[in-house]
């Protein structure tokens, strides 16, 4: 009888054993890692696609949402939870869905949500009306000028792409500018580069003098409105993660339907494994995490940042066995990864002139962008908070300052923003700034189009797979849509395994069955949404 039993339990752990899987890791739980995760999850066809599913999803940090981060109260402090500013205030990421429409893909979930502008969703304004242009010691209110310059600006740009076309290799933006003018305005132009902080580098992420001229704009954009939501990003990857949302699989036009909570299939997240190296062949994957664990997998998605793909730095760096391809390491090492330092200032009441949503101070130099752009985030919140920006070079040098540094240039520049009636306190506020390019996690905010480089270069990199094993997605393999959260959702979808159209079907495989582990722009707001003021 006993032998009976043992004979009868061996044969169940054997069927067991053989079930047919087919083995998924995705490497990241950022946008782009949640967006490919809900896709598998939610439309993986066992028999088309040659077993059941077994997916894995390895984060290397401790929390989902990659550099979309709204903090929490933990993070932020409790003097901006005690003051109810978490959420929108508290995105240390992306802010905001740049051109929302109907179609936009980060709009569609917000719709399947319930949202809406007046009801989750806040728009920022970013008409003419919005822009004033102060005198250094004004002492009344800032009058509309009649002319912004932004016409100059957006002249002088064209006129530099139309002179770099006429060189033989790229170069970069700020040279091709060298020598232009247009209505009264240069490169020099305090003005002039007031815009061009708060447009191309902020865009773009990266310094104008690293800009490609050719290309630095070739990517694409809705034509909607500028939405910021108004809990933070934090809803959007929250409800990939819970499974609140149900994505189709990418090979048309997206579609987002609500899910009530019974319903559900929440996405598993194994955190604080930070994989180390990938090993693959035409039998499958091995992924090594810091900790030493391993994995293996017949497909694994790479959504790790462009900057950490690029580190040679031992706490981030990742190594590929055998190398990656010419083309997908070209793209690697030649685009560039750029900076973006968010500011956030609780004060204890609102000081400042509320109608406006920007502020802006106009002067020219290396620190152009050096918390020159400010959000009034009380239109959008009601809480007593000011938004400001490091753009460009700036970036870089912000996150290397202290608090103490920091407030002292932020006052400096409020002083010349607001008219002597305005008071600006002396006492520091409470304060959170993002540090992406410290963190070994990121090292860096998003993607821009470096000289010599383009979008094609994004195509040859990363429009494919590796091997037929590897798929790298994440906003910096996004030729269209690079440096968004939109991006990054995008080629989270089309660049699994289930939906690429390149791809021959997923063979037939026996693997042992293993049961699921246990549980960042980016801003590209209008550059004339601003309150501009000569230094």
């Amino acid at each position: 009888m006993k032998n009976t039993v043992f004979h009868t339990l061996a044969l169940l752990v054997t069927s067991f054993d053989l079930v047919a899987t087919v083995k998924v890791v995705v490497v990241g739980a950022g946008t782009s890692g949640l967006a490919a995760a809900r896709t598998l999850t939610d439309t993986w066809d066992t028999d088309e696609n040659g077993g059941p599913l077994e997916l894995t999803v390895l984060e290397a940090g401790t929390r989902i949402g990659g550099r979309t981060w709204t903090l929490n109260a933990s993070e932020a402090g409790a003097a901006w939870n005690t003051a109810g500013a978490l959420g929108a205030p508290t995105d240390m990421g992306a802010s905001w869905i740049h051109g929302s429409t109907s179609t936009h893909p980060i709009t569609k979930i917000a719709t399947a949500l319930g949202l809406a502008t007046g009801s989750g969703l806040v728009r920022t304004r970013d008409n003419l009306a919005e822009l004033r242009l102060c005198t250094a010691g004004k002492t009344s209110a800032c009058s509309e000028p009649n002319n912004d310059e932004f016409t100059a600006y957006e002249n002088l740009l064209s006129q530099a792409q139309e002179s770099a076309e006429d060189s033989d290799t790229d170069i970069s933006l700020w040279q091709a500018l060298s020598g232009l003018s247009s209505s009264g305005q240069n490169r020099e132009s305090k003005l002039f580069q007031y815009h061009l902080a708060t447009g191309a580098e902020f865009n773009t992420a990266g310094p104008v003098t690293q800009l490609s001229a050719w290309n630095y704009d070739d990517d694409s954009q809705y034509s909607g409105t500028e939405l910021v939501w108004a809990q933070g990003y934090k809803v959007m990857y929250e409800a990939l993660q819970s499974g609140a949302v149900r994505v189709n699989d990418g090979s048309s036009t997206l579609q987002v339907a609500a899910v009530a909570s019974a319903s559900r299939q929440p996405i598993l997240v194994t955190y604080n494994k930070r994989v180390t190296s990938v090993t693959y062949s035409s039998t499958g994957v091995v992924l090594t995490t810091a900790d030493g664990s391993t994995y293996n997998a017949d497909y694994v998605i790479i959504t790790i940042p462009l900057g950490v793909l690029k580190s040679t730095d031992a706490s981030s760096r990742v190594t590929f066995s055998p190398a990656l391809p010419p083309a997908t390491a070209n793209g690697i090492s030649q685009l560039g990864f750029g900076n973006v330092v968010k500011i956030a200032l609780l004060f204890p009441t609102v000081w400042w002139p509320t109608g406006t949503h920007y502020y802006g101070l106009a002067q020219a130099g290396t620190d152009r962008g050096l918390f020159t752009y400010f959000l009034n985030v009380h239109a959008l919140s009601t809480k007593p908070v000011l938004m400001t920006f490091a753009l460009g070079a700036s970036a870089d040098t912000a996150e290397g300052m202290s608090n103490a540094a920091v407030w002292t240039q932020i006052r400096a520049n409020l002083v010349k923003i607001f008219p002597r009636s305005v008071t600006v306190p002396t006492t520091a506020p409470q304060m959170i700034r993002s540090t992406w390019r410290a963190n070994p996690l990121a090292k860096g905010a998003y993607t821009y189009v470096a000289v010599g480089t383009s979008k094609n270069t994004i195509t040859a990199a990363f429009g494919g797979n590796v091997g037929g094993r590897l798929f790298f997605a994440g906003e910096h393999t996004s030729a269209a849509y690079r440096g968004t959260v939109h991006g990054a959702f995008q080629t989270g979808q089309v660049r699994t395994p289930r939906t690429s159209p390149h791809l021959p079907r997923i063979s037939h495989t026996y693997l042992p069955f293993t049961s699921p582990s246990p549980p960042f722009v980016p801003a590209q707001v209008a550059a004339r949404a601003v309150k501009a003021c000569s230094a």
